[in-house]
């Protein structure tokens, strides 16, 4: 049975009133969003399209997004959600990989969508529909969303849908290269909605975190905010969640990142729980006016995407003390959480760098060496997954799924961690990241953050960089707070007694900014690229 199936079309049933997303003045109930998934869903079947056909999202987050993946799930077309910040070589390469069929867009890319087809000659793509505005009639293909679907009928469809066929084509944030699509099928998704509720529902059973952390106080409605963005996994999963434990989603209006907005709409709104990813949470806490604001009703903080520092876990526990800080980790290919940290602020003394929980219930977890052995405990290793809700491989390369994929199935993630005796488990690197200088590991997350408690120190990114006598030299790009100077001695002394010598960077380069993915992560290759002639 199909992901809309198995999960909207039964939530329906039993709570088709209650609202389950907002947008400014725009709200859904469970009624609306199947009734609408419904009505794209037969727009499809009389526009003769394909079972497998792909098409792409490139929307900002609304509820509007939620019809149209569902929509073209009934129906068993693919949805490939794209990155809003793309630029057009990028949207080219996703329309050529993904041999997207047609595409949903907001008002603000018609433009570039026309000329990126021109170009391109995408004789291919056939509909273009456009969401919060009008469109240019003069351009093949293009329809106004909104007409095409408000008289079609809303009852469900019987169309069966299996469990293993594609539900969603995600990409990935290219960090070590072009964005692989991961295809995630029904089951996927359909899995991955119930691992992080069903873990910590057994963990609050075993009193081991505050019933609080998913069941709201008395008389209080849970009211999740979501700032990140649908293409991406770190908006992707806590929509499908939230979706799944019926409590009501809010989307922010602004389409670029607000602090002020995210502390208004946490007061008006009496949120109870937000997810954002570390650089929000950054931007949100440095906010100038944010202790102006109301945040009393907030019971959760929940992060994901990236890996939180140490310093910032302990800064939120000790600004909002009575909530419970949760902070996811995976990846797209396992459709958001592998491991899962609850914390609240009797913790913070036990909070240690790269800490990121214990193993979600559902999914299987092992620590390997380069031979494929178990290594000990305590030791680090590459962290290998299997699991339902594990991707089904990457679409169109079958060379990259069979580098990922062992024998035995088990997932390569090319993230390195160490756990100790109790099963939590310690981020270190990427295996891709990993400098090995003298023969000698050096894990550039462990020098970045140590760098960043100090004060002068905005952000550092950490790269080997290639050295003939040593194999690697670590080098350190650094970018200083506003009005901040440091020379390099600085630098080095400040690792003195913090970490072996040997793990000191041998360049230092100060820089006024850092480059990052279109998904926010530090962008690695281009650092690499800019240290081949340091010196």
């Amino acid at each position: 049975m199909g992901y809309a199936n198995k999960v909207l079309e039964k939530l329906v049933q039993n709570f088709g009133d209650l609202e389950i997303v907002k947008h400014g003045n725009n709200t859904y109930t469970y009624n609306k969003l199947n009734n609408r998934a419904n009505q794209i869903a037969r727009v499809f079947l009389d526009l003769g399209v394909k079972k497998g056909d792909k098409y792409g999202i490139l929307l900002y987050n609304s509820p509007e997004y939620l019809e149209i993946i569902f929509g073209l799930q009934k129906i068993k077309v693919i949805p490939v959600p794209i990155n809003v910040r793309y630029g057009s070589t990028e949207f080219k390469y996703i329309y050529e990989n993904a041999d997207i069929k047609g595409i949903f867009i907001d008002n603000d890319f018609v433009e570039i969508t026309k000329r990126v087809i021109k170009e391109q000659k995408f004789e291919k793509i056939e509909h273009i529909f456009v969401l919060n505005g009008p469109i240019d009639k003069n351009f093949s293909g293009m329809i106004n969303y909104e007409k095409i679907i408000q008289d079609k009928d809303t009852t469900n469809l019987e169309i069966q849908v299996d469990d293993d066929e594609i539900g969603l084509l995600l990409y990935t944030g290219g960090t070590t290269g072009l964005p692989k699509g991961a295809m995630l099928t029904h089951a996927n998704l359909y899995n991955a909605t119930y691992l992080t509720p069903t873990h910590g529902m057994k963990l609050i059973k075993k009193k081991k975190i505050p019933a609080k952390a998913l069941i709201p106080p008395s008389g209080m409605k849970m009211k999740f905010l979501i700032p990140t963005p649908i293409f991406h996994v770190s908006g992707l999963m806590p929509v499908l969640t939230n979706l799944g434990m019926r409590h009501l989603m809010i989307f922010p209006v602004n389409k670029s990142f607000s602090p002020k907005e995210i502390c208004q709409i946490i007061q008006n709104e009496k949120i109870t729980t937000v997810f954002m990813v570390p650089t929000m949470y950054r931007l949100w806490l440095t906010y100038s006016d944010i202790d102006k604001y109301d945040f009393s009703s907030l019971t959760m903080i929940t992060s994901g995407g990236a890996k939180m520092p140490k310093e910032m876990k302990i800064q939120i526990l000790e600004k909002f003390p009575n909530i419970v800080l949760v902070d996811g980790y995976g990846s797209t290919e396992t459709i958001g959480t592998s491991t899962i940290a609850f914390m609240i602020h009797d913790d913070i003394p036990k909070i240690k760098k790269g800490y990121i929980g214990q193993i979600v219930t559902g999914i299987k977890m092992r620590v390997i060496n380069e031979e494929g052995e178990n290594v000990p405990v305590g030791e680090v290793g590459e962290m290998i997954y299997k699991g339902k809700s594990i991707m089904k491989g990457y679409y169109k390369d079958d060379i990259k799924t069979k580098e990922v994929f062992n024998d035995e199935g088990w997932l390569h993630s090319g993230d390195l961690c160490k756990m100790d005796n109790d099963g939590n488990v310690y981020y270190v690197g990427r295996t891709s990241d990993l400098i090995i200088s003298g023969g000698e590991k050096i894990f550039p997350g462990e020098i970045e953050d140590i760098l960043r408690t100090h004060p002068k120190i905005n952000n550092v990114a950490i790269i080997g960089k290639k050295d003939d006598i040593w194999g690697q030299i670590v080098v350190a790009f650094i970018k200083l707070e506003p009005a901040e100077k440091m020379s390099s001695t600085e630098v080095t002394d400040f690792c003195t007694s913090k970490i072996a010598s040997f793990k000191k960077p041998r360049i230092i380069k100060f820089v006024s900014s850092l480059p990052f993915t279109k998904t926010g992560k530090l962008n690695r290759i281009e650092i690499k690229k800019q240290a081949e002639n340091l010196t």
